[in-house]
């Protein structure tokens, strides 16, 4: 073999080798390493403490890179995320949230070769699952003492997150150091429903203000709760585990500090090949100096802080059983199960923080709800729409006095009276049913929305089709009805089953279709919080109201036909080829014009409901204006005209 050949056989080979290598894990390699967390750096707490946890643990074990996963909130959200890191051959993924603890053991379970990192206290039998937590019961006893000490009166306020989310251990050990600090503090709790829920947590710090707190903490991620005490004048308070003193210096009292680093350069350092970490369980506590008090404010007074380093003191003195500080106490001994010996309360029920029971004397004000902000239909529009489709009812109301009147003119004879006024009371349908679209949304508006328009339009356009093909049936079938006088019964049928049919699709969309009306939520434009009654159809609903709109379709086009047959009629007062072409011409470019907008473009349910009301309003004004106008001008023009009819509307046209 050539010398250059070997050295590429060499290099090829050392390559292959080198590949090998980089893709199993080590501490050396990192690419394999993935934190996974509720929210991201920029809330400046708890996340960004546990990112400056991982940042620090690259730099202690020399590795390049790790991959920070934010924003995971939910279990489900967390199952998603993971299975795709296993895909992309991550082996070491780590959770900082007690809210991914489920997903991580269900992960567990589904990837045995990959390790997981959760923040639980339980991990069961599973050999790839670890446990990372803190001892929170300490941490929060002596939160509650601070808050209860530099209170400004006896009340003190703690938001959490909820049952179980934030564990009633938590909440009952705030309690228990509020009344170690302070055996008249008042305890006032709210909660949110979720570690980060900015809006829900401004409006529960707003409500605990309210009641006259004179201190004011919380159990969230972010920095929501700090900053509304402070913005009320009360001292911050640091419990996301970060230095808040760094943000907002001498206005936080202190900050409860935790570290992240050791835990997670713990955890990546005890692996094995490929990725492989030897399960453990590391909780961080007072004594092991994982969790601490930073330094105090000056508006802290010493004796203040003299009784909160006291109480800390005291948790690490406990040893082991420092984590059930908050069931100890004189001030829990009208509590049922107090032992005068120990001066404590049994543990059985007090320590998971699933059975736990919360603290009678604690006053829950339960959940914050974000009030919601109707949008109604907006009024100027409402009272636009109504108000223009009231008075231009007036038009068929007198025009069907009007032909009433002049029946026996030859311009309204020629056209049919019976006829005109079967149009004319389908075009007030049409303006009852414009009427209907700008009211608040119930069962029988929805429903109105679509009988009203539809069945008027097909009385309307059916009536003025059928009127025309009596003209078309006179001139162009003369032995049809030679010598015999004309009778709407060799017509009414053709209304009739039109209408029929109408009636018999709605009746369907009316039972098969509307859902009713729903109320929208953050979605078409409206903000989280914001809400609109909305009426909604199922998919079979929007299928029975496309062919009803198919079938007006049909309508228009047959319209169109038997205009163009009339092109031939030469007496003018019969041919009414342009004026009725020219009103279908009308009514298929507003309804095509509509179609468009809604199908194609983003528009909200305001604008849709003002594009269909003015375009109903003008289609159907013009077709009145197309078939009646000249007719009424006609009859003012030439008022000395013989009111008589034509020889051939009544026999028709007789054969030379």
């Amino acid at each position: 073999m050539y010398p250059y050949a070997q050295k590429l056989l060499l290099t090829f080979v050392l390559g292959c080798i080198l590949i090998c290598i980089n893709g199993e894990y080590d501490t050396n390699g990192g690419q394999y390493i993935a934190v996974i967390s509720s929210g991201d750096v920029d809330d400046f707490g708890y996340n960004y403490l546990i990112n400056v946890g991982r940042v620090e643990m690259e730099q202690n074990l020399s590795i390049s890179k790790t991959l920070w996963v934010p924003n995971i909130v939910t279990s489900d959200d967390a199952l998603a995320e993971i299975t795709e890191l296993v895909q992309n051959d991550y082996r070491l993924i780590i959770s900082g949230t007690f809210a991914h603890a489920s997903a991580m053991r269900t992960s567990a379970m589904r990837y045995p070769n990959v390790s997981f990192v959760a923040y639980t206290l339980s991990t069961g039998d599973l050999p790839n699952l670890s446990s990372a937590s803190f001892l929170n019961s300490e941490f929060w006893w002596a939160v509650g003492v601070f808050s209860s000490v530099t209170s400004m009166n006896n009340k003190v306020g703690f938001v959490h997150p909820g049952y179980p989310q934030g564990s009633i251990q938590s909440i009952n050990a705030f309690y228990s150091g509020a009344k170690y600090g302070n055996p008249n503090a008042e305890v006032y709790t709210m909660y949110t429903g979720a570690f980060v829920a900015v809006d829900r947590a401004k409006g529960a710090c707003k409500e605990l203000l309210n009641r006259g707190v004179g201190a004011l903490t919380g159990q969230q991620d972010d920095l929501t709760v700090p900053r509304a005490a402070m913005d009320a004048g009360l001292l911050g308070l640091g419990v996301t585990g970060y230095s808040l003193k760094t943000l907002y210096g001498q206005a936080v009292g202190a900050s409860f500090l935790r570290n992240w680093t050791d835990m997670l350069t713990s955890f990546a350092s005890n692996g094995t090949t490929k990725g492989k970490v030897l399960k453990s369980t590391i909780t961080g506590s007072f004594k092991s100096g994982a969790q601490r008090l930073g330094d105090k404010s000056y508006l802290v007074t010493d004796e203040q802080w003299a009784v909160v380093q006291t109480a800390i003191n005291t948790i690490k003195n406990r040893n082991s059983a420092g984590a059930y500080q908050y069931l100890c106490g004189d001030y829990l001994s009208k509590f049922d199960g107090w032992n005068s010996t120990t001066g404590c309360l049994p543990t059985q029920n007090l320590t998971s923080p699933f059975n736990a029971i919360v603290y009678p004397d604690i006053i829950e004000l339960g959940s914050y709800t974000v009030p919601l902000i109707p949008h109604p239909f907006p009024n100027s529009s409402k009272v636009g729409i109504i108000v223009s489709a009231s008075v231009l009812i007036l038009l068929p109301i007198a025009l069907i006095i009007f032909t009433a009147v002049m029946r026996q003119h030859t311009e309204i004879q020629s056209g049919s009276p019976f006829f005109f006024w079967v149009m004319l009371v389908g075009s007030i349908l049409v303006y009852l049913g414009v009427i209907m679209w700008p009211l608040a949304p119930s069962v029988h508006t929805c429903r109105a929305r679509v009988w009203l328009p539809s069945l008027g339009a097909t009385i309307a356009i059916s009536a003025l089709i059928t009127k025309n093909l009596r003209i078309f049936l006179l001139f162009f079938n003369p032995f049809l009805f030679r010598g015999k006088r004309l009778s709407l019964i060799y017509y009414m049928p053709i209304v009739l089953i039109t209408v029929v049919i109408d009636v018999t699709l709605l009746i369907l969309y009316s039972t098969l279709g509307p859902k009713g009306f729903v109320t929208e939520q953050a979605i078409n434009g409206l903000g989280p919080y914001d809400t609109r009654d909305v009426c909604a159809n199922s998919p079979t609903g929007n299928g029975i109201i496309f062919g009803i709109l198919i079938c007006h379709l049909i309508q228009l086009i047959i319209g169109c036909i038997i205009s163009f047959m009339l092109r031939n009629v030469t007496e003018k007062q019969y041919n009414e080829r342009k004026s009725v072409a020219l009103a279908i011409y009308v009514v298929t470019f507003c309804l095509a014009i509509v179609s468009v907008l809604i199908a194609v473009t983003d528009i909200s349910n305001e604008q849709i409901i003002v594009f269909i009301s003015v375009a109903l309003l003008i289609a159907n004004t013009a077709m009145l204006i197309i078939v009646f106008g000249s007719r009424v001008v006609n009859i003012f023009m030439k008022p000395v005209e013989q009111i008589i009819i034509s020889q051939a509307i009544i026999t028709g046209p007789t054969k030379s």
